[in-house]
């Protein structure tokens, strides 16, 4: 994420001066397959003409390379694709070996060249056996796990090509997951209207049977939400309030995506749009062939590279698409429903990469978002002024991540 507003001013102004901070993370495309097919996947859905093979040895031992080169003190290499275990052989173990050796587990400090490089993949957990998992916990890799909740949830949308649903393989992966290299990893599902009747009962079973904490369920918002499912939201949302209350009152820590939004208006003091998701500046996407982009969503669509990791980052293209991103705040399509939205004033415009998915636009929000982060003020909000009025430490400590005031 960009460090200061001074810097993003500047690159409006002045783009040549602007200088982009060192990168902290790159997300890898390992490959372009995928053994689902998620009935809301926006690679496939959006760009079918994604490629079917897997990042060749010159383009991995590149992208080491350059983040050597150009991360901070300790970057983040994050496999993605597709589906990365489709190549955990033939990329990601190899890519490991060509930066550490084969016998290198120590993971403190995992340097070379002055950098050290913490590893890790987003993965839908189905191809995760007992042997990949001891070996991804030796290295300390982080995970990601996709699961959108229990059976019934999940296997409405994440199916294999044949239709079958994927839930028994993904929670197999999640124990072998939580055995062998993080207990209690983060847990990322996708909800739509049709799967939303579970979403309650779901994260109840992940946090009370399964002490799962760090849960980020999230909108689809490529798709239409209606008034009826909208309405339908909101009264989960409130069910989900009153047991927030009983959590935090209980002193677990959990955290949900959804809260987090929620509360925005009362946590942030203004918009901070200009620097929402660090657009090409901490952070970058790779393709399969190597091509920069701003971030992994990026990498579907083809829009905006940034340059090449065998090649090197393309400053010029760099600093002219923070000035253009930056340079008008993220709108609906009908004006006045910003003007009316309570949520307004902590609006960051949503994921970027959407907006074009959508709209061919980077600056105009699905009105899906614009109607369901209205639906999570107006629940969440009075959650916040309560945990402020009781001073409730967990809430602070989960939700704030500052030193409570009381």
């Amino acid at each position: 994420m960009v460090s200061s507003k001074l810097k993003l001013d500047v690159s409006v102004e002045s783009p040549d001066r602007y200088i982009p901070p060192k990168i902290t993370h790159l997300t890898v495309w390992a490959t372009g397959r995928c053994n689902l097919r998620c009935k809301y996947c926006f690679v496939y859905k959006l760009y079918p003409q994604q490629p079917s093979s897997d990042m060749p040895p010159e383009v991995y031992e590149a992208t080491v390379e350059f983040l050597w080169k150009h991360g901070n003190d300790k970057p983040n290499l994050w496999w993605f694709g597709g589906e990365p275990m489709v190549a955990f052989e033939n990329v990601i173990k190899p890519a490991w070996e060509y930066a550490y050796g084969k016998g290198y587990t120590d993971f403190d400090p995992y340097r070379k060249k002055g950098r050290a490089i913490t590893w890790g993949m987003t993965t839908n957990l189905t191809l995760i056996n007992e042997e990949k998992a001891k070996w991804m916990g030796k290295r300390r890799f982080g995970i990601l796990a996709s699961i959108d909740g229990g059976r019934e949830s999940h296997d409405t949308n994440r199916i294999y090509a044949d239709g079958r649903g994927s839930w028994d393989d993904a929670w197999r992966g999640l124990k072998l997951v939580r055995k062998y290299i993080i207990e209690n990893p983060q847990i990322r599902w996708s909800f739509a209207p049709n799967n939303l009747e579970h979403l309650f009962n779901d994260v109840v079973m992940f946090v009370e049977e399964e002490k799962l904490y760090n849960i980020a369920p999230d909108p689809v918002f490529e798709i239409k939400w209606s008034e009826s499912d909208l309405s339908e939201l909101r009264k989960v949302m409130i069910k989900f309030r009153e047991k927030m209350i009983e959590w935090m009152r209980e002193g677990l820590p959990v955290h949900l995506k959804f809260v987090r939004d929620g509360i925005r208006p009362a946590t942030l003091q203004g918009r901070y749009w200009k620097s929402r998701c660090g657009l090409a500046q901490g952070g970058m996407g790779v393709d399969i062939d190597g091509t920069l982009y701003p971030c992994h969503r990026f990498v579907a669509s083809r829009v905006f590279p940034v340059g090449n990791v065998k090649t090197g980052m393309d400053m010029s293209a760099r600093r002219k698409l923070t000035a253009n991103w930056i340079k008008f705040p993220p709108v609906n399509r009908d004006l006045d429903k910003c003007k009316k939205c309570i949520y307004r004033k902590a609006c960051m415009g949503g994921c970027l990469a959407v907006n074009y998915d959508v709209y061919g636009d980077v600056h105009v929000m699905p009105d899906s978002y614009c109607d369901i982060m209205q639906v999570l003020a107006e629940v969440w909000l009075p959650f916040h002024q309560l945990m402020m009025d009781e001073g409730n430490e967990v809430y602070w400590k989960v939700y704030i991540g500052t030193p409570a005031p009381w």
